[in-house]
């Protein structure tokens, strides 16, 4: 770009008529896990919904014809036992169920609404966000030592990595 078009581009962005231009691959990298954190928002709330309306009945009779196969052919399938598992306690278990629900419904609204706040660049949002998705790894850092989860660890180490931008935007977002 040349030194013309840059003062012309800061002038439009101090009058407040174009945002700052992204083109940096850590910026894209930052939308990306935004898009990322939205779309998986998005499929918790419909998840919580799906957990809240179908009978439990419904819930064991799908894991059980989706697992049934796979079992058939090794009966002790790591995967499929598991799943089968968890989807019989969370049909067994009202307990269980209603936090299920209210976990994912709650989790994917808090994360839809930070993702939309910080798409728009919110200032508040980011300390907001910067402490959800703290305690969220504080939380799976806990119950993969609890589970022994190698999954959860890996969810740890990827909000690690999308707190650490959400800092760095805040950081530059101050500086603007």
């Amino acid at each position: 770009m040349t030194v013309k078009r840059r003062a012309y581009c800061t002038r439009r962005r101090e009058a407040g008529i174009v945002p700052r231009q992204r083109t940096r691959i850590v910026d894209r990298a930052f939308f990306l896990a935004l898009a990322i954190k939205g779309i998986d928002g998005a499929l918790e709330l419909i998840g919580g919904l799906l957990l809240f309306v179908v009978p439990p009945s419904a819930i064991t009779l799908v894991f059980r014809s989706l697992t049934q196969h796979e079992l058939s052919e090794d009966p002790h399938d790591f995967v499929a036992i598991h799943v089968r598992a968890a989807a019989e306690q969370l049909a067994g278990s009202a307990s269980v169920r209603g936090f299920g629900v209210l976990y994912l419904i709650g989790h994917g609204v808090i994360k839809l609404v930070l993702v939309g706040a910080l798409v728009r660049r919110i200032r508040p949002a980011f300390p907001v966000a910067i402490a959800f998705l703290g305690s969220f790894i504080l939380y799976e850092s806990y119950r993969s030592v609890l589970g022994h989860s190698i999954a959860l660890l890996v969810f740890a180490a990827l909000d690690t990595g999308i707190t650490t931008m959400v800092v760095r935007e805040y950081l530059e977002l101050r500086r603007d």
